[in-house]
């Protein structure tokens, strides 16, 4: 599964680099992430690509997304495929988004996986002649449960991140 989406990740980006008037968008997230079923919050940090045609309506986005639990150890692995739409303003850009994730799951001995559907919303301010922004970003993601320790855990989470941008 990793390597295909790998494979689709690289693939989408050489096409989008190509393409004449292509933009890509390299954003960094930094943030954290609370899971809804016992409201643990951990530490979060990640990457996106958004790539496409200045022109186009919707654009795909990739991503990678790490996040550790600060007191019972453990790290998430979580990969995403998806859409962006964003909207230009004088002094800011507004992007709304939605796509699929898979995430992997680690604590101690114990591994798991898990998937479903996100949304993401924020708002960027340009900053150095728009090559570099900053801005929030909003996440919700609906995750299947997984069975660690042989009881189920609620893998859905929303977070709040700091998110910093270059456009390519």
């Amino acid at each position: 599964m990793l390597r295909i989406l790998s494979c689709a990740i690289l693939a989408l980006t050489l096409c989008a680099g190509t393409a004449r008037g292509a933009e890509v968008d390299l954003d960094l997230t930094f943030g954290l992430s609370d899971e809804r079923q016992d409201s643990t919050s951990q530490f979060s940090f990640g990457a996106l690509v958004t790539m496409g045609e200045a022109n186009w309506w919707l654009k795909p986005e990739v991503g990678l997304q790490r996040k550790t639990y600060p007191v019972f150890g453990g790290l998430d692995r979580e990969f995403t495929i998806g859409a962006v739409r964003t909207w230009k303003f004088d002094r800011h850009r507004f992007y709304l988004g939605a796509g699929y994730a898979h995430a992997n799951f680690q604590q101690g001995a114990n591994e798991g996986s898990s998937s479903g559907p996100f949304a993401r919303v924020g708002i960027m301010w340009p900053i150095a002649g728009g090559r570099f922004s900053m801005g929030v970003d909003g996440k919700v993601a609906w995750l299947r449960p997984w069975h660690p320790f042989g009881v189920q855990f609620e893998a859905a989470y929303s977070q709040l991140a700091l998110r910093m941008g270059w456009r390519l």
